[in-house]
């Protein structure tokens, strides 16, 4: 293991920062899946799926399944299979996501004033944008605009 030199050390307002930042983001994930799954049934990670349709084959299945999405063979590649939400995937999506909005709201933004929210929104932009390997661009408000999610 490398040696870590006082100057890359976390400062106290870092190591701090960075605390209440995963407390929080653990917390809020935590009652947004319980809210979720005593609302609907579904588990938050099945909720991520069902907004994105990602390539997590485990959460499809598990989808598919509980008839919310179906498979079809991709027709411009023979390997691949797309995943299509369901009437009832429909439904269960209009059910989750007014859910979703109502815990960030109550757990995450509810307390903020604009101001903070802008700041707040400007550090997530510029993290995400960091994590990515993406060019740093001027502070964005809270959609970061033009960015892929």
């Amino acid at each position: 293991m490398a040696d870590v030199g006082s100057d890359q050390c976390l400062t106290e307002r870092e190591r701090g920062l960075w605390l209440a930042f995963i407390e929080a983001s653990h917390l809020i994930e935590r009652l947004l899946d319980q809210r979720l799954r005593t609302e609907t049934g579904l588990a938050y990670a099945q909720y991520e799926v069902l907004l994105r349709l990602s390539r997590l084959t485990y959460q499809v299945t598990q989808l598919e399944k509980a008839g919310l999405v179906h498979r079809r063979n991709c027709p411009s590649d023979d390997r691949g299979v797309v995943a299509h939400l369901t009437a009832a995937g429909q439904r269960m999506l209009d059910k989750l996501v007014p859910i979703h909005e109502a815990v960030v709201r109550e757990y995450l933004t509810g307390t903020l004033g604009p101001a903070q929210m802008d700041a707040l929104a400007s550090v997530m932009c510029a993290t995400r944008r960091h994590l990515r390997g993406q060019a740093p661009a001027d502070p964005s408000p809270v959609s970061c605009p033009g960015e892929p999610v």
